[in-house]
């Protein structure tokens, strides 16, 4: 049986190679408590993504599913966490992150986000990130790197497999409508803000604005996805 360890970071990714160093980097220079599991699951990347990955002491699995849901939940499965962290490969923590992991967990004993700035910045962009630092109604999306006990990601089925799209908010919604505790770590990610750099910005605020009403209005998942890519200039992500 595997040994548990204090917390497992799981890094779901797809042709990842101009983020995924610094990403990891990021991670093993900033941990303070503990040396983090880090497990990426790529989704069959046809760049550079799995090499550069394999020169940190990372665990790779490498699945055929190009879904989130489904590679967080296989990351999730290998994990031998008693906290589970899902970062995105753009993202980079903060100094400390475990440490403030393991503080919030034992705060709440549920689970938590954290706020983001994004990099490069802007004003209208800090504007988005300020809304990041509050219980709102938007807050939940995978940008803010949810963690949580693993019993209770067990407990709740961790991500719906069905959703190719919006499986975090799924997952967020479900976490707190089962009474979870849960609070916004304010020392923030540092997400990057490529969409808005191939995009206009209110392009990309309409976009996800009218992605995320039409969750709510139960739209298939492949269907909001399908248009959500014909509408950006660039693919993000997986």
């Amino acid at each position: 049986m595997r040994s548990r360890v204090p917390l497992s970071i799981i890094i779901p990714c797809l042709n990842e190679e101009e983020f995924i160093q610094p990403c990891l980097s990021h991670i093993y220079s900033a941990w303070s408590l503990i040396d983090p599991e880090v497990i990426l699951v790529d989704g069959g990347s046809r760049d550079r993504t799995v090499d550069i990955a394999q020169e940190f002491p990372c665990e790779v699995i490498r699945t055929e599913y190009r879904s989130r849901a489904i590679q967080m939940n296989i990351g999730a499965r290998e994990s031998k966490g008693d906290i589970l962290f899902f970062l995105h490969a753009d993202a980079i923590v903060p100094p400390e992150f475990d440490s403030l992991i393991l503080k919030s967990i034992q705060r709440t004993r549920g689970f938590g986000l954290f706020a983001y700035d994004f990099y490069p910045n802007s004003s209208l962009l800090s504007l988005n990130s300020w809304f990041t630092r509050k219980r709102w109604g938007f807050t939940g999306g995978g940008d803010q790197g949810l963690f949580l006990t693993s019993a209770l990601f067990k407990e709740r089925g961790g991500y719906n497999e069905d959703l190719s799209l919006m499986e975090d908010f799924d997952l967020f919604q479900r976490l707190k409508k089962q009474g979870a505790k849960w609070e916004v770590i304010q020392q923030p990610l540092q997400v990057s803000s490529r969409k808005y750099q191939n995009n206009s910005y209110l392009k990309v605020q309409c976009i996800n604005l009218c992605a995320v009403m039409a969750f709510r209005f139960h739209v298939p998942t492949s269907k909001i996805r399908a248009w959500y890519e014909r509408q950006l200039t660039k693919k993000v992500g997986s």
